[in-house]
């Protein structure tokens, strides 16, 4: 059985430029789930969370859809709010299923396709499915998995904004996909592996937006004492040192409740 090999971040993301178009967008979001910044469809890391335009979630999803068919084995399994992603591909979609041993297309709507050789379908109309945009591709050699929530709602695909993430993780793959597979089984009430993720993320977030505040904190502490400001000697330091250390020992108790905290739903 051939290795699994690591797929480069730069070179899944030139993939995806090649079907980037002008109007994509992908922001970062802080701590709260807010988008901040610009758009950073040239930046991206993996298993980070951003904010993703309909456009940017399109050419994600193409890319991950190319990379299965270059390497021609594994399986694919694909979850879309509605068919109507799948209708307009329905070519590329019976060319993968006709290249890998198994795909499945998850979605909602009031038809579901009849299946057909290896390519399956699922209605998830009744199901917190609907919501989400999913693609996880298990390869022999390489794994890759866009795992995003709507955001904001819009007629249009392309219109709409979506939060989530991409990944090369293959255990968080196969978490991942269980899940969605568990939930259309009846046998769990959400996608959890999306939710924890999702909380650590924001509380990753918190934690370094701490870090940058207490270092700042401290350059203001060491610009003092260097500048012999009048009434702030070595001990005024220490005190401001210890608050900034008993600020951080908070995030011991705070960091593991944060992982637990219910997710929020934006409309």
């Amino acid at each position: 059985m051939p290795s699994k090999v690591f797929l480069a971040n730069a070179e899944f993301l030139r993939r995806v430029h090649e079907y980037l178009p002008t109007e994509a967008l992908v922001q970062e979001i802080d701590g709260e789930d807010n988008p901040v910044g610009g758009n950073l469809s040239g930046h991206l890391q993996e298993n980070t969370f951003y904010v993703f335009n309909g456009e940017s979630l399109i050419s994600l999803t193409h890319a991950i859809e190319d990379h299965a068919l270059d390497e021609a084995q594994g399986t694919l399994l694909a979850a879309f709010e509605d068919f109507s992603y799948f209708d307009q591909n329905r070519d590329r979609y019976w060319q993968l299923a006709a290249t890998l041993e198994d795909v499945e297309v998850i979605a909602a709507g009031a038809r579901t396709p009849r299946r057909k050789g290896r390519l399956r379908f699922c209605d998830a109309r009744r199901t917190p499915i609907k919501d989400f945009w999913a693609i996880f591709y298990e390869g022999m050699r390489t794994q890759i998995g866009l795992f995003c929530e709507k955001f904001t709602t819009a007629r249009e695909i392309e219109q709409r904004q979506y939060i989530g993430f991409y990944t090369f993780d293959a255990a968080l793959i196969r978490r991942a996909r269980q899940d969605m597979v568990d939930l259309l089984g009846g046998r769990c009430p959400e996608l959890k592996e999306f939710s924890r993720l999702r909380c650590l993320d924001r509380a990753a977030k918190q934690l370094k937006g701490q870090f940058v505040r207490e270092h700042a904190a401290l350059d203001t502490a060491i610009r003092r004492l260097r500048a012999g400001a009048p009434g702030y000697q070595a001990n005024h330091f220490s005190r401001d040192f210890a608050k900034c250390i008993q600020r951080l020992r908070e995030w011991e108790v705070r960091f593991p409740e944060m992982l637990s905290a219910p997710r929020h739903k934006h409309d």
